[in-house]
């Protein structure tokens, strides 16, 4: 009798289990699918990225590597969509540990898709086909593919996929042939390396004698690349060196010299505005030898609350930020942590009788900041 209910009560959980499973099988039909997807270059996957990555239980995805891989995306309609995977800093996105990838979707032929790849390994993988000397490991690729109707809604779908990526134990060695920084700048983390020139020895034998070249915005010498990858560093002024950091290779470079900061003062002269939107600001940098100097500089693309870069002196970068009240904004300029200044500054309006009260408001508002030290 036990094995006849048994029987009854596992064909009742197969029935009602049925339609769920169907339903969960069913998908949208898209007018475009995702055929497959492959790599667009040999760069191997480093053995030395994967030996340093010490996330328990999570896969190593490339995006978390230094070097940059390229894929191809392969629809049904016959074209491709190419998308670059390159490094970001990745942040817990809970309190489990586990991390979040930004999504960024990929130039595609059509404007009808788009597509973000998260390829990644596994580190067991990658150490148990070392250890055996095999030369290629299982690559997994999540591709999340939107489709855009005529309408313009969004279909998403994701699809997954296994092939495989070459490994090697590193992907290149860096070492300065010339034209490295000979001082480091005191309380700043910029260095010039416009004439810094290395030898590159890649994993496959070539070797190649390239030029850091200068990408940053403006002019601050922040972002370098070298053959195409990016060329990274870090000032550290304690210990008089700089960390250069190419794909998984690091060079440490030390310098004899700390040079003092040559400014002692930096003060707003004035700042103009569209409405709640800095639009100008002028200031004077002074100089440890008494020497000042006047500048005046646009705030390109003014929005109300802003910090933001203008220019950069000296191996100094010039920072702006300001924030908005109803009438006014604290306005503030600096070049280091210590060298600094701030200012009160009324909006701009089509309204002469409003700007005249702003105008009014801030005159004390100035004066109530003089007498109690407060900072706006």
């Amino acid at each position: 009798m036990k094995k006849f209910f048994a029987a009854i009560i596992c064909l009742v959980m197969l029935v009602t289990a049925l339609p769920v499973t169907a339903f969960s099988l069913e998908e949208e039909k898209l007018p475009v699918e995702v055929l497959g997807v492959k790599c667009a270059d040999n760069r191997p996957v480093s053995l030395k990225e994967i030996a340093d990555y010490n996330i328990e239980g999570w896969p190593f995805f490339l995006a978390y590597s230094n070097i940059t891989y390229n894929f191809e995306v392969l629809l049904s309609d016959g074209t491709s969509c190419f998308e670059k995977v390159e490094r970001f800093e990745v942040a817990p996105a809970s309190d489990t540990g586990a991390y979040a990838l930004e999504k960024t979707p990929a130039k595609a032929q059509s404007k009808k898709v788009g597509v973000f790849c998260e390829p990644y390994v596994l580190k067991q993988d990658c150490l148990d086909a070392a250890a055996q000397g095999r030369t290629t490991v299982p690559l997994y690729v999540i591709v999340h593919f939107s489709y855009y109707d005529d309408e313009g809604k969004m279909h998403p779908k994701e699809y997954r996929f296994t092939t495989e990526k070459e490994i090697a134990p590193s992907f290149a060695e860096i070492k300065p042939v010339s034209g490295l920084p000979e001082y480091i700048n005191e309380a700043s983390p910029y260095a010039d390396f416009d004439n810094a020139l290395f030898e590159i020895r890649y994993w496959d034998g070539r070797v190649k004698q390239e030029k850091a070249v200068d990408v940053s915005y403006g002019k601050r010498k922040s972002d370098y690349t070298l053959d195409g990858e990016k060329l990274s560093y870090h000032v550290n002024e304690k210990n008089k060196q700089i960390k250069i950091t190419y794909a998984d290779a690091e060079y440490t470079h030390s310098v004899n010299e700390v040079r003092e900061c040559p400014f002692s003062s930096v003060t707003i002269t004035d700042c103009k505005f569209d409405g709640d939107c800095l639009k100008e600001i002028s200031y004077e940098l002074t100089k440890k030898d008494g020497t000042t100097v006047r500048y005046t500089k646009e705030i390109t693309n003014p929005y109300p609350d802003i910090e933001r870069e203008v220019d950069f002196i000296d191996g100094y970068v010039v920072g702006v930020s300001a924030y908005r009240q109803k009438n006014w904004s604290g306005v503030k300029v600096y070049v280091t942590r210590d060298i600094s200044d701030n200012g009160i500054f009324a909006h701009e309006t089509d309204n002469i009788f409003k700007n005249i009260l702003a105008r009014i408001y801030v005159f004390f508002l100035r004066i109530y900041a003089r007498i109690t030290g407060a900072e706006y």
